[in-house]
């Protein structure tokens, strides 16, 4: 079983106002209900028995903003994580979103470490629903609308979070392999959240990648 923990992780000098948690609690429990809808015979009770969802946890890290920048933010996730005592090990993924590190997101995986699937502000502005202008109005002007909304930064962190179920192994065939579904989540329909899917071949591989209870 695939273990998934939430986390909110403000960083030390980040700058940013604190925002309420239950706005994303909800997009966690939607991504849930998403999953295992999408997961189809595989789902027990309506649980989807790969996917173990924890409660969110919000973080105030000892990790400096400077650290949770581009090519390193995986490590500053990594060191914050370590530093709680929370696993390291490939049945874990972290969904975190970091305050601070503006339009960034990212999955790392690999090594025989947990996956770290990432989001910046743009997904807390707009699932929190803080005023405009958004991160995403200056760092991406050019971003259409349907990107900005609450529901398209949902799909963009549940999107990452794919990413890091599929532990890299979407990278190891092309479009042209996949099922003719269109709105996939994968291919960057998330501003259809959460009225996009999984194309079958995804879903197997979320079963087949190994994780045991």
């Amino acid at each position: 079983m695939k273990h998934i923990q939430p986390l909110l992780i403000y960083p030390s000098g980040h700058g940013k106002q604190l925002v309420a948690i239950q706005p994303i609690q909800e997009v966690l429990a939607e991504g849930a209900r998403w999953y295992s809808a999408w997961l189809g015979d595989w789902v027990v009770d309506g649980v989807s028995p790969w996917l173990d969802m924890w409660p969110l946890v919000v973080v105030h890290s000892a990790v400096p903003m400077a650290q949770f920048q581009g090519s390193h933010m995986g490590q500053a996730v990594r060191d914050t994580t370590v530093a709680l005592g929370m696993p390291d090990t490939l049945d874990w993924l972290y969904l975190v979103l970091v305050r601070g590190s503006g339009a960034w997101a990212g999955t790392f995986t690999g090594q025989g470490n947990a996956g770290l699937s990432i989001g910046g502000d743009a997904v807390v502005e707009a699932v929190c629903g803080l005023p405009r202008p958004y991160t995403m109005d200056i760092e991406h002007p050019d971003w259409p609308e349907s990107y900005k909304t609450r529901n398209g930064q949902a799909g963009a962190w549940w999107h990452e979070g794919l990413h890091g179920l599929m532990m890299g192994k979407d990278r190891l065939w092309g479009p042209e392999q996949h099922s003719t579904y269109e709105a996939r989540l994968l291919s960057g329909a998330y501003d259809l959240w959460p009225r996009c899917g999984l194309d079958l071949r995804e879903a197997q591989i979320i079963r087949e990648n190994g994780w045991v209870s």
